[in-house]
């Protein structure tokens, strides 16, 4: 064997970036968020339509979530969409992180002992959720998110998007 290749395919991104002066936003969105919940306790059951064009990307739908104590968020995935997204308003240490899963089910059903993990070998990641951090991702892409055992809310805006 002379010499081995690696292909990466069919890679999956997940993109992040830091919202500048989010401390303003998340303070305004945290106090809008806890109103709206004291008013109306179904809005983040229910998923609130925001039909809102910019070219070619529709903002789906768009809800919040706040994880109190001790709660936590299934493996799930966001079907009929391309992408999604978490913006995370109120975290901290102990809020949980958000759990990216392989989509290649091959890997969860088989596979052989492995040693050190790395990017070709894990089939979870987790990223820590940070104020003001945006994250985009494929829809089909299943995560979860850990328990919060903080005494502190966990505060998340998320929204699907669809691309014509």
């Amino acid at each position: 064997m002379s010499s081995i290749k690696t292909f990466k395919i069919f890679p999956v991104p997940v993109f992040e970036c830091q919202i500048d002066n989010h401390e303003q936003i998340n303070t305004k969105l945290e106090k809008y968020i806890y109103e709206l919940k004291n008013l109306l306790p179904k809005i983040f059951i229910n998923q609130m339509g925001v039909d809102k064009k910019l070219t070619n990307i529709k903002i789906l739908n768009m809800w919040s979530v706040v994880n109190g104590k001790n709660t936590f968020n299934m493996k799930h995935n966001h079907p009929n969409s391309y992408f999604s997204a978490a913006y995370y308003i109120k975290t901290n240490e102990d809020s949980g992180h958000i759990k990216f899963f392989d989509p290649k089910e091959v890997k969860t059903m088989y596979s052989p002992t492995l040693g050190e993990l790395n990017d070709l070998s894990t089939n979870i990641v987790r990223i820590k959720p940070e104020e003001g951090k945006l994250l985009l991702f494929p829809s089909y892409l299943h995560h979860a998110v850990e328990e919060n055992i903080s005494d502190e809310d966990r505060i998340v805006i998320s929204f699907n998007l669809d691309i014509k």
